[in-house]
């Protein structure tokens, strides 16, 4: 993901850890598409509250909020704000991995990002953690709303 899909990047948007969930054996857990559907809020980043300061390897800029809208039809809106590029608005799609509570997001493509990545979402409960490959090492924390 560039920096402005870096949003998108959840191409949801590869995998990392988070908090309270049911299991993946449980009916209304994470393997249910309907269980992960609704509007998460960006709650902090490498664990710093917002607005949090990034360091890409390319750019430093500071996020001041952002959230994921998951659809159960299989779709996906990250929306992310930042002094990089103001607001930043990615769509795509999203499958479950064959890891319990895990999901991969892809961007749609765009043709102005020569750099689109795509994410791994964790799920735990009201919890979710997103890395985004062009992003390695920066884990955003969501908490559903």
């Amino acid at each position: 993901i560039s920096r402005r899909s870096l949003a998108a990047g959840i191409g949801l948007l590869a995998g990392a850890v988070a908090a309270d969930c049911p299991g993946s054996d449980d009916p209304a857990g994470p393997d249910n598409n309907d269980s992960i559907a609704g509007t998460w809020t960006l709650q902090s980043i490498n664990g710093d509250p917002l607005p949090a300061e990034v360091d890409d390897g390319e750019f430093t800029f500071t996020v001041t909020s952002g959230n994921v809208v998951i659809n159960a039809n299989g779709t996906f809106t990250y929306t992310e704000n930042s002094d990089l590029d103001g607001v930043d608005v990615t769509t795509g799609t999203w499958v479950a991995t064959s890891a319990a509570n895990t999901y991969t997001f892809t961007p749609t493509p765009d043709p102005e990002e020569e750099n689109q990545g795509h994410g791994t979402g964790v799920f735990n409960g009201n919890s979710m953690s997103l890395t985004i490959s062009n992003s390695p090492g920066i884990v955003r924390a969501y908490q559903r709303n």
